[in-house]
This record gives C-alpha cells, sequence and structure tokens, in this order.
C-alpha cells in the first residue's frame, strides 16, 4: 500500500547502490532498518553494518567475535558480490584507472 504524501525520488543513471546504501543510513536510518527487519532482509556492508551497530547502541565487535563464516561456494559469490558492489567496480567508470 502505498502512501500518496510520500514523494517517491527517481535516482540518476550514474547513482550506485552504494550511494543508495550510504544515503539510506546516514538520511533514514531509522526506517530502513525497520524495513529491512520488516521484510527479513539482511544488511550488509561493513560501512552499513556499522551504521546498524550504532544506530542500534551496540559495541564494536571484538576479535573473538568476528564473523568469518565458512566457505563454501554461495559464500564466496557472495564475498565476491559484496566487493564489487562495496567498491562500486560495476560499469565503465570501475576501468578508468
Amino acid at each position: 500500500m502505498a502512501n500518496e504524501k510520500h514523494h517517491v525520488t527517481s535516482f540518476g543513471k550514474d547513482t550506485g547502490p552504494t550511494n543508495i546504501k550510504k544515503h539510506f543510513y546516514t538520511v533514514h536510518i531509522a526506517d530502513w532498518v525497520q524495513g529491512c527487519e520488516d521484510k527479513g532482509a539482511k544488511i550488509t556492508g561493513a560501512s552499513a553494518e556499522r551504521a546498524v551497530r550504532m544506530y542500534r547502541n551496540l559495541p564494536e565487535p571484538t576479535d573473538l567475535e568476528a564473523d568469518r563464516p565458512q566457505f563454501s561456494k554461495d559464500a564466496f559469490a557472495d564475498a565476491l558480490a559484496e566487493y564489487i558492489v562495496g567498491d562500486d567496480l560495476v560499469g565503465p567508470q570501475a576501468f578508468d584507472n
């Protein structure tokens, strides 16, 4: 059900997912976290996870709490996708160096 009072913004073609995610956790953190929880969506990405921990007033994880998933093809694919998306390695601008 759409809220008719809410203005929906369109993002430009050059707007990457990292910028959108950053906008959510810097400007709309409460709504974003609640919306993700409601939909069962996991928030990923080091900077986003750090922002969520701060929002929830949780301490930084210690080395003993560092979570290292067991190797699997799915875990590898997830890590690769996180690297590509997290560093905006999509599109021709990624190769302009």
